[in-house]
């Protein structure tokens, strides 16, 4: 009987805390992500990224392989997320933008939702300039955005069918306007919007990124494994090749830096086909990483280029719905 190809999924969590306005679907509910990591312990066999990459190629354990994966650092992962790591002994690899270690403010797609999709009044008309071009959004009556309102809409997603209201198409515009924009140029449209709105939200502290501090205790963890994800959480595709090399590698050295030693694997920053190319593959490889993943769905097989390994997104599921996304042995 030939020997059964091995193959596993790795999972890819953003967020484990408040879900009550998740326009992107990036957070799990911790009630949630603990009878996730419940259903993994007992169905499928979690292992870290290092040992699925290094024996590729052989036959699987008595249960389809699980990796988990969670990106960009947010200061939760030390309260909410290890706890609960520890409480089923899964490890993790976090993958952390250098450049966002230690910030007072929130990831700009945070702030963007927090004054498009905030509490709050805004005028009937939108305009921003952006590579002098001035763009112009009417919100046609929605310029109120009571409570009521952001609970009629928090199960909304923004990729998901046609925006709903004048505001969910503003949100879902800027984004998209702000993703190929260098780190100054989207604060600059958020400076924008904020004196626009004549509002300057404070940034919460379920928003908020791992300090210095915070950072070298996760990576001394025995279960967490310290991963790049660039320096600005930039889009690679739309950046040069000198440009990518400081994302990629200057990522790298800022993460040596602060926990004593280079991390081994990178994730590609948003992570779609379009959002990075061959040449940050070919740099991956140069900068001495042994893998990077990507946001494109699919299974890990022996034959699997490391350097565009697939990763399942993970939402706010029950274990059934997991399960049904990272399937077990026939």
């Amino acid at each position: 009987m030939p020997a059964e190809t091995k193959h596993g999924h790795i999972l890819l969590y953003h967020r484990v805390g408040d879900t009550s306005q998740d326009p992107w679907g990036l957070t799990v509910h911790p009630r949630r992500f603990r009878n996730q990591l419940e259903f993994l312990r007992a169905a499928r066999y979690p292992t870290s990224l290092s040992a699925m990459i290094d024996v590729q190629g052989t036959t699987l354990p008595s249960a389809s392989e699980v990796v988990v994966t969670i990106d960009d650092g947010y200061a939760e992962t030390t309260s909410t997320v290890v706890p609960l790591l520890e409480a089923f002994d899964v490890s993790a690899t976090l993958y952390i933008p250098s450049g966002a270690v230690g910030q007072t403010g929130e990831y700009w797609w945070d702030a963007l939702e927090g004054l498009i999709l905030g509490p709050g009044r805004l005028p009937p008309s939108i305009s921003v300039s952006v590579r002098d071009r001035r763009y112009l959004w009417r919100l046609d009556g929605w310029e109120q955005w009571p409570p009521s309102d952001r609970f009629r809409f928090a199960g909304w997603r923004a990729w998901v069918g046609t925006p709903p209201t004048p505001r969910h198409q503003l949100f879902t515009d800027l984004w998209h306007l702000c993703l190929p924009l260098v780190d100054t140029e989207i604060w600059s449209v958020i400076e924008q919007l904020s004196v626009v709105a004549d509002s300057q939200p404070a940034p919460r502290q379920d928003r908020r990124v791992v300090t210095d501090q915070e950072l070298r205790s996760l990576a001394k963890h025995p279960l967490i494994s310290i991963g790049a994800h660039t320096r600005t959480h930039a889009q690679l595709s739309s950046r040069t090749p000198s440009q990518q090399e400081v994302e990629i590698e200057g990522g790298r050295r800022d993460l040596q830096a602060v926990i004593g030693e280079s991390p081994k694997h990178l994730a590609y920053p948003f992570g779609k086909r379009g959002d990075y190319g061959p040449a940050a593959a070919e740099l991956a490889c140069l900068s001495g990483f042994s893998s990077a993943v990507t946001n494109i769905p699919g299974t890990v097989t022996g034959a699997t280029d490391r350097y565009h390994l697939p990763r399942i997104f993970v939402q706010d599921w029950d274990a059934a719905q997991l399960g049904a996304q990272v399937p077990g042995r026939a």
